[in-house]
């Protein structure tokens, strides 16, 4: 199979209807706006395609967004969905550009068929707009079409006001519930060949209902949001902004998408095996990753801007999984993770206050400006502070930006060194303990312990931030804090048992475990132990997996499997892992087995990281043998 830029079978997404009973929804997105899309792309049921956009919260949760993205015909009493009429349809969601279409021949009723063309896409220069054609052709019998701006449910999230500003545009200006910030919605169309518009308004939607005239016609919805982060007058910014891409058209919004999108791919991952189905699987995965990456400073949830689970709230999903996937493709978008720490910084610093602790602790669960809003049960998860400081150190690392190190990373990296250096206690064995926490292994949590004394890869990678907290001192001519050097020296790591296996914490027994913990030492934080000993480890705690795990264990085990030069089992345990999480034929990772929890981004960065970092071996200070997607361009 030929690997490029020109190649469809490679690029593109096909389904027809054969396909529906194995279709999940796929999304689409410009890094700021989201879209889900269905079997037609338009949305034809009750239940709308919410939006999602990274600029859009309120009392620390993510907003879905009223839904555009809806299209409704009914010609002879007969409804365009699915399960309706006969379909010989083709829908392709072409990877290189995030522009979804379909053609459909659609049998309606006996000896009555139309066809329809469908197109989607959110361009990737304009941050908050969307647009959509809908077209039908020879249409013999009268028929209606439906479309306007729907926020079912959405009522108790924001205080909804929808007005028609013209003939061809309407409005939803909203406040959010909790913290009164305003939000506004735009939708203006042009059309040809529909007749008799009646607007209708109730409390949660908009919507506009016209006739037809013709046998041929088209609809094309040009779509705006604008949010508080863009200032207070979010109506005047929408309106303008719906005028500015309508005025620009389709297909000159096309040719700009194009060529962003093929400036993201230059840099992308060009993995290539004698397995089509998992390099297609790689370009799939790197394009979801991109629908939800832009340079700014906003949280990134673990699903992007596919759904807002978790609140959209960005955890450790961001700062590692997705942060150090990224960081070697697009190092600007890497950045924006570490940006929206710092921007965050004194509210952790508050945190720690106030509990009692110096430095800066950074709560597990926060909201976009910082503040603590975790479960009680997540409380100890302390170990997301290491990743937040790993990720300030590791910018630098691969950028040598010494401006930046002084600035934005060495705050980060030492209010944290700070507050761990407040939470372990000397104890009378001479040596540094950190207790009462919870690490990656939220089964201890969930079905276990409540709480664990020196978890080992909490314990060690304080050790390893403490290093970089010396390190990036020297760097800036700065002295490093004596506690922090001994807390270095002398914290307390637990030793292998006669069997070579290393205790997840203290007391650990051999209970079944949630996900990867004590393995991260080992990659990405470069614990260094005999090859035997990883390998036991492996495979013992592998067999501690409970089923309802998230799909994240595997990348760390394939990744040091690579790294110790076995390619094909770490190839073969990172794609056979991620097998039993892919669902429908749009390759979509779900967090579990048996949840809905989709796109899951954490597990596309921990494919890319293995791959990245473990079949090529690379490292921060050599990323040249990374094959990129540039080399397969025109």
């Amino acid at each position: 199979m030929e690997y490029s830029w020109e190649n469809n079978e490679l690029w593109q997404i096909k389904i027809s209807e054969k396909d529906f009973q194995d279709f999940e929804q796929p999304y689409i997105g410009n890094g700021i706006l989201g879209c889900r899309f269905d079997k037609l792309i338009i949305g034809v049921d009750e239940k709308p395609l919410y939006n999602l956009s990274r600029a859009v919260y309120d009392g620390g949760n993510q907003l879905l967004l009223p839904a555009w993205n809806h299209i409704g015909l009914v010609i002879d009493g007969v409804k365009y969905v699915p399960e309706n009429g006969k379909h010989n349809l083709e829908q392709v969601l072409d990877l290189r550009n995030g522009v979804v279409s379909m053609t459909d021949n659609w049998e309606y009723k006996s000896g009555e068929t139309i066809g329809i063309e469908v197109e989607m896409f959110v361009p990737r220069t304009f941050e908050h707009s969307s647009y959509m054609s809908f077209s039908i052709k020879d249409l013999k019998a009268t028929a209606n079409i439906k479309f306007g701006i729907l926020g079912k449910g959405l009522s108790k999230y924001f205080q909804m006001k929808y007005s028609e500003i013209n003939s061809s545009t309407i409005i939803g200006d909203y406040m959010t519930k909790k913290q009164n910030r305003p939000v506004s919605q735009v939708l203006s169309w042009k059309y040809l060949g529909l007749t008799s518009f009646k607007t209708t308004v109730d409390q949660d939607d908009i919507s506009i209902c016209a006739d037809t005239s013709g046998e041929i016609v088209k609809l094309e919805l040009f779509h705006t949001i604008s949010s508080y982060e863009e200032g207070c007058d979010t109506r005047d910014n929408a309106l303008k902004s719906v005028m500015r891409i309508q005025n620009l058209g389709r297909d000159r919004l096309m040719e700009v998408n194009n060529l962003e999108w093929k400036k993201l791919w230059k840099n992308a991952l060009a993995f290539r095996s004698n397995d089509f189905e998992r390099e297609k699987t790689l370009i799939a995965h790197q394009f979801y990753l991109l629908c939800s990456l832009e340079v700014c400073d906003y949280p990134l949830g673990p699903l992007g801007l596919s759904k807002n689970e978790w609140g959209g709230n960005q955890l450790w999903d961001g700062d590692f999984w997705l942060f150090r996937a990224v960081l070697p493709l697009w190092p600007d978008f890497a950045r924006s993770f570490v940006n929206f720490r710092k921007k965050t910084l004194e509210a952790a610093k508050k945190h720690a206050q106030v509990t009692g602790y110096k430095g800066a602790w950074y709560a597990w669960q926060t909201s976009d400006e910082g503040d603590n809003i975790t479960n009680n049960r997540f409380n100890s998860e302390l170990h997301i502070n290491i990743w937040i400081a790993m990720a300030a150190w590791e910018y630098f690392v691969l950028t040598g930006n010494s401006q930046y190190l002084r600035d934005i990373g060495w705050p980060i990296i030492s209010e944290i060194a700070d507050f761990f250096s407040s939470w372990s206690e000397l104890e009378r064995d001479g040596y540094y303990h950190i207790n009462v926490v919870v690490g990656p292994d939220e089964a201890v949590c969930e079905c276990g312990h409540f709480r664990v004394n020196d978890n080992f890869l909490t314990n060690y990678g304080v050790k390893r931030l403490m290093e970089v907290a010396c390190e990036a001192s020297d760097i800036l001519g700065k002295e490093a804090k004596e506690l922090w050097k001994e807390i270095m020296d002398r914290i307390y790591l637990l030793s292998p048992d006669a069997n070579g296996i290393i205790p997840e914490y203290k007391g650990y027994y051999g209970a079944g475990i949630k996900q990867a913990d004590l393995l991260l030492a080992f990659y990405p934080l470069g614990y260094e132990v005999e090859k035997e000993i990883i390998s036991k480890n492996i495979k013992f705690y592998r067999d501690k997996l409970m089923y309802y795990g998230p799909l994240m264990s595997a990348q760390i085990e394939s990744c040091i499997l690579m790294k110790q030069g076995e390619k094909e089992k770490g190839l073969k345990r990172l794609f056979g892992g991620m097998t039993e999480y892919m669902k429908g034929k749009h390759y979509i990772p779900f967090e579990c087995r048996d949840n809905d929890n989709s796109v899951m981004l954490t597990g596309i960065g921990g494919e890319l990281q293995a791959l990245i970092f473990g079949y090529y071996g690379a490292d921060l200070k050599n990323t040249e043998n990374i094959p990129r997607m540039a080399e397969y361009m025109d």
